[in-house]
């Protein structure tokens, strides 16, 4: 079943009163479905599904979790909890499958891809005589920097045996794999909390997906020197030829 959110009776929902509140990354088209019934503490109130769900909670035994200061709680049925298809959005960014920490598989975008450059849509320029490509689309354009930021971290880290000058910490780290989830699903900080999708190890495997970390070991197998990204397209990581891959996967983090 979908996520099921509750707000009081004072606060009566409607879709620009979730956006305010902090969800529109979790609204479908549509959305929200709104009900009558009991929160967490058996108060009345609204029941709200963010997608095509039935936000009614008949049958099912909720644990829910507070969202801040905003009001609304979060509910989740422990033995009936979202599928990455129930909070799937309608147009996913191709990349890698990764195992999360509830057991199913999800699809994590590639935002730098082992070439350095990214599969994230772009703007198209004109110089008055011809196309080009300019920079990533504003939504996107976040998690290119810090996908780019950690390519770099472990570009450093193999280059100079651990005395890297780009520091990327768990909290980047984490925060990289949040942004990239929430670009193919309808899921933010809360969500990949209440339904424990995030470790530190399965947040690492993200990250990895992310910089494209399967394509770099492929090609290390065909070649023993990757080739250096082609320059000054508008959306190439700076500093950024291929570090050697290993098996595991390196991590560039302080805590």
């Amino acid at each position: 079943m979908d996520l099921i959110y509750w707000t009081p009776a004072a606060q009566p929902p409607n879709r620009e009163r979730v956006v305010a509140a902090g969800f529109a990354y979790a609204l479908a088209a549509g959305g929200p479905s709104v009900t009558q019934g009991p929160g967490p503490d058996g108060a009345g109130g609204h029941l709200l599904a963010f997608g095509a769900g039935n936000p009614s909670p008949v049958g099912h035994t909720l644990t829910w979790t507070p969202v801040g200061a905003t009001g609304y709680y979060t509910g989740v049925d422990p033995a009936d909890p979202p599928t990455p298809s129930d909070l799937a959005r309608p147009l996913q960014r191709d990349g890698h499958v990764v195992r999360l920490g509830d057991g199913r598989d999800w699809l994590v975008p590639v935002a730098r891809a082992v070439d350095g450059t990214t599969p994230l849509p772009r703007a198209v320029t004109w110089d008055g005589h011809d196309w080009g490509l300019g920079d990533v689309e504003t939504a996107y354009r976040a998690l290119f920097a810090a996908a780019c930021r950690l390519w770099n971290g472990l570009r450093e880290r193999a280059a100079t045996a651990g005395e890297e000058t780009v520091t990327v910490t768990v909290r980047d780290e984490i925060d990289l794999a949040a942004a990239a989830l929430a670009v193919n699903y309808r899921v933010g900080p809360t969500e990949l909390a209440v339904l424990g999708l995030l470790t530190t190890e399965t947040a690492g495997r993200v990250c990895l997906a992310c910089i494209d970390w399967p394509g770099v070991q492929a090609l290390a197998k065909k070649q023993p020197a990757a080739p250096s990204p082609p320059p000054g397209d508008g959306a190439v990581c700076p500093d950024t030829p291929p570090p050697s891959p290993n098996a595991s996967g390196p991590t560039a983090r302080t805590t």
